[in-house]
């Protein structure tokens, strides 16, 4: 049994910010692996990622975060309509740590002492408020298995025409596994598990279920 310290304030910063007792090896070991496939480069044109874009759907799943020394583990639960983003960080046992609105690129972030913070960084809103920088503006494009539209990458498919490996705004994205979420058209699939690193950073998602809406090409 894994003992956790849930998010508390920092004297010296008066941040938020995840103080979970150092798991890395166990939180890893469950959320890796991944299996080998032949891979091709593919160019940055998103339309030669053989993946739909899906602007409705809700997933559930598992964060694990490593920086430096730092360990931090808990739930995620995302909810997206068109622009509209609702994002959920939970404790293991289902604290809500923060809650993420954004609405036509604006964000609001309301803590678990209910402190509300606003941005149109992402990255540097969650870093105040959790003390690490989860990428959301990226995420909402990498979660579904495309690169975002918006700046420049490198990527490579397996043979079926996902992504397996994606280089974009400085994070290395690793893609271990798709899978048939619900609701979705016959050959969709979205990630169930992704590994995202940059610098001292590392993030391992896994969602353990996923429901969407109409995709359109």
């Amino acid at each position: 049994m894994i003992l956790l310290n849930y998010f508390t304030k920092s004297s010296s910063s008066n941040i938020l910010f995840a103080s979970f007792q150092r798991i890395f090896l166990i939180a890893f070991l469950f959320l890796s692996g991944c299996a080998s496939v032949p891979l091709v480069p593919i160019s940055t044109a998103s339309s030669s990622i053989n993946q739909p874009v899906i602007t409705q759907y809700q997933l559930a799943g598992r964060v694990s975060v490593a920086q430096g020394d730092n360990g931090y583990f808990g739930n995620l639960l995302w909810k997206r309509n068109a622009d509209k983003h609702e994002i959920e960080i939970l404790s293991p046992l289902g604290q809500v740590i923060a809650r993420l609105y954004k609405n036509n690129g604006n964000y609001t972030l309301t803590t678990a002492d209910q402190r509300v913070l606003q941005s149109t960084n992402s990255e540097q809103l969650m870093r105040d408020a959790l003390g690490f920088a989860l990428p959301v503006a990226g995420l909402e494009h990498w979660v579904l298995g495309r690169a975002s539209p918006n700046t420049t990458y490198d990527a490579k498919k397996s043979a079926d025409g996902r992504i397996a490996t994606l280089v974009q705004d400085g994070w290395d994205i690793v893609y271990a596994e798709y899978i048939q979420p619900t609701n979705a058209a016959a050959g969709v699939g979205v990630p169930k598990k992704i590994t995202l690193h940059r610098a001292d950073l590392t993030i391992k998602l896994v969602m353990d279920s996923w429901a969407v809406g109409q995709p359109t090409q």
